[in-house]
């Protein structure tokens, strides 16, 4: 019906991936999660609490998926459920943004809601926002990791540091 064809081994990165990123780990928290929740996206969309979205993603894998990275070799028996880090970066790449798409596409885009749930998101941890942190101390929530992250994207990577408060802020301290 849909033409779909098998994915082979080699399909998969595993080498430089620590193990329980392994692809088979992904998928069997697909899959737990798909039949956790028959109607995912609905269910989704109506969430604006964030421990509402945690909750939904609190999954018990099967008992084979807690002794298992790869379908052949058997490990340590371990807890494989959903980091919180994971949920966060879900919340800020893929819910966030479908929400605001599927509130646009409704004509009701409610922004004040959706910055909500990013100002309840713990900030991220990456390169960019450990430079910011070095110059400032900002609030630890996405929203703010959101914001230097455009910051970086539109104003230092094209040289606007004069069009830009930080940039003016770092320039006056430096003269």
């Amino acid at each position: 019906m849909y033409d779909l064809k098998p994915m082979k081994r080699e399909d998969f990165e595993f080498f430089r991936v620590r193990p329980f990123n392994f692809p088979t780990i992904r998928i069997a928290q697909l899959v737990a999660l798909v039949h956790k929740h028959s109607t995912m996206f609905s269910r989704l969309i109506k969430m604006d609490d964030i421990n509402s979205i945690y909750h939904f993603f609190s999954l018990e894998l099967d008992d084979f998926w807690k002794e298992h990275y790869t379908f052949d070799t058997v490990r340590k028996k371990r807890d494989r459920s959903v980091s919180k880090y994971l949920i966060n970066s879900l919340i800020i790449n893929v819910i966030v943004p479908l929400k605001f798409v599927f509130m646009e596409e409704k004509g009701y885009p409610d922004i004040e809601r959706l910055l909500y749930i990013l100002d309840q998101v713990e900030i991220e941890r990456n390169a960019i926002i450990s430079k910011f942190s070095e110059i400032r101390t900002f609030k630890k929530s996405a929203l703010s990791s959101q914001a230097l992250i455009e910051l970086k994207t539109n104003y230092c990577d094209h040289s606007k540091c004069l069009k830009c408060a930080i940039g003016n802020h770092i320039l006056k301290k430096e003269a």
